[in-house]
């Protein structure tokens, strides 16, 4: 019973930024270019990554990321952030 509590806890925790979204993403600072670049392993000009976005959020990093021109595949449990990565990209 404990595990089954658990896993609802985890799931309501993963998913809580959800229906504050729009306000996430709003109050969220930008990513620094020079931040991404050193998180990307400081890739040659022209050198294209391909990139895994693990609990993407509203898309803040994974458009900073593509940005630079690198290949982003996105990843979001959260159904709201989610609406909201996928408003921000004009989807």
């Amino acid at each position: 019973m404990a595990e089954i509590e658990d896993a609802e806890v985890f799931d309501a925790r993963r998913t809580s930024f959800g229906a504050y979204a729009t306000t996430y993403d709003a109050v969220r600072p930008e990513w620094p270019t020079a931040t991404v670049y050193w998180m990307l392993g400081s890739p040659t000009t022209g050198a294209v990554c391909r990139v895994v976005d693990l609990g993407a959020g509203t898309g803040k990093g994974a458009r900073a990321i593509a940005t630079l021109g690198h290949e982003v595949i996105a990843l979001e449990p959260s159904d709201g952030m989610r609406e909201a990565l996928a408003t921000s990209l004009g989807a």
